[in-house]
């Protein structure tokens, strides 16, 4: 691989898909998704990344750009309903309670056991769950092992792909969210260790509802939402050079070549920026404060994060001229992918009108939705406790966060197709200047947009 490593993003950022909110996603998701990767090897918590698909098309361009960076490894046994599967379950689910027994019983010699056993317990686990840290969230939990991973890499990746990862994650955040906020599991020496667990998967409009956003609040999970509307797949000319990076940027921040990132203040004389950190801080205020402080905080890390992953593109044939401007244009599409996300958070009630709750806002939205179109006075009627003049007020506000559309009496609900392509003309988050789109023909292999 002779092509710089560094044109493979600038391809993404600049020819990743058709229209230039999925091109933007596409990037910023290509560099949160190494911020997944450096783990805690950067700050106490990454990102989890729930891209919300407006398009109406099941495959996702941003999930793909996620396995990329992923998909190092052997997978593990793909049909875990097989008798082979079960068996090798089973297998390690005694083994690990064997150890527990003499462990807590305290028997003499218990930490000279023959090593084969760690050793024939490893490649079990590596033989049913594969050597790669990253699988579906639904075959990563097993109810006596816990949370999953390979090897003895604590840190697990898990996917939503399929309904049984939905349903199950919806599950756990409603009824177990230690699960989430407190992860366990077994290790390759057959002890119950605490884990890292990052989350990514794909919301359509039926997955991404009022009660999964309020639910996600309230525990208040480390997620970011990225929206998008152009299903598909991305386009890139060569996908090994996203691998490499990711494989190689890994490789650096758990050998220590990269610094962790402390960040103390936002980027410095960027207007677009500061504009979005504006937009974020006005959203926020309505979210709980945990909430506030973990996604600020990941506002911090994307300046200085993404300064660490030019600095190592140097080594791979990368100016330092055309680095800047990568930096620059990679950093602002981040920010500005976070700040569409906390913004589409208002499809769901999230500071819609401050004069009301959100749960109260939700309702309306609901009663507007579940038919083309409905008259103001309708809607009092299936509201009776909202009075005319606060009717109005609420109508008005979803009206300029662009939810509904107003016609004289009646009221039309916006599509989640639509309000996501309208986030992106707000003022302050339309599409930035992207600097790599300029540069010269040396570029080989770069198409101009």
């Amino acid at each position: 691989m002779s092509t710089p490593w560094h044109r493979a993003i600038v391809d993404l950022l600049v020819n990743g898909a058709g229209d230039e909110l999925t091109r933007n996603q596409l990037a910023a998701t290509f560099l949160l998704s190494l911020r997944q990767l450096a783990g805690q090897a950067v700050s106490p918590q990454p990102p989890w990344l729930f891209f919300i698909n407006g398009s109406g098309i099941t495959t996702d361009p941003l999930c793909e750009v996620v396995r990329w960076n992923q998909g190092h490894g052997s997978p593990g046994m793909e049909d875990q309903t097989s008798n082979k599967f079960r068996g090798t379950v089973a297998l390690l689910r005694e083994t690990v309670s064997h150890r527990k027994r003499l462990r807590d019983g305290g028997i003499a010699g218990v930490a000279m056991l023959d090593a084969r056993e760690e050793g024939g317990f490893g490649d079990n686990l590596v033989r049913a769950f594969g050597d790669c840290n990253a699988g579906r969230y639904a075959m990563r939990y097993d109810a006596a092992l816990g949370w999953i991973g390979g090897g003895n890499d604590n840190h697990i990746h898990l996917r939503l792909e399929q309904d049984a990862d939905h349903k199950m994650f919806r599950h756990d955040l409603r009824k177990g969210a230690d699960r989430l906020m407190k992860p366990k599991g077994v290790n390759a020496v057959m002890a119950i260790t605490d884990k890292l667990i990052t989350l990514t998967g794909s919301f359509d409009a039926s997955r991404w509802d009022a009660g999964l956003v309020g639910d996600m609040l309230d525990a208040q999970l480390p997620a970011l939402f990225i929206p998008h509307a152009a299903g598909g797949t991305a386009y890139v000319s060569d996908i090994r050079l996203f691998k490499a990076v990711a494989m190689v940027f890994k490789g650096h921040y758990q050998s220590g070549k990269l610094r962790p990132v402390y960040p103390r203040f936002m980027p410095k004389d960027d207007a677009y920026v500061a504009g979005c950190v504006q937009l974020l801080r006005a959203r926020l205020a309505h979210c709980p404060a945990n909430y506030d402080f973990f996604l600020m905080l990941t506002v911090r890390e994307v300046e200085l994060f993404c300064l660490r992953l030019c600095c190592m593109l140097l080594e791979f044939g990368g100016q330092a001229d055309e680095l800047a401007l990568l930096h620059g244009d990679l950093t602002r599409a981040t920010i500005r992918a976070i700040t569409l996300g906390v913004e589409s958070m208002a499809y769901h009630g999230v500071g819609v009108a401050p004069f009301r709750t959100r749960g109260e806002v939700c309702q309306i939205l609901d009663i507007i939705r579940r038919t083309d179109f409905i008259t103001r006075r309708d809607l009092q009627r299936k509201h009776p406790a909202l009075p005319a003049a606060d009717r109005d007020r609420v109508l008005d506000y979803m009206a300029k966060e662009g939810l509904i559309r107003l016609d004289g009496q009646r009221v039309t609900a916006v599509p989640l197709s639509d309000f996501i392509r309208s986030l992106a003309e707000r003022p302050g988050l339309t599409a930035p200047e992207i600097g790599c789109a300029h540069l010269p023909d040396k570029w080989a292999g770069v198409k101009k947009g």
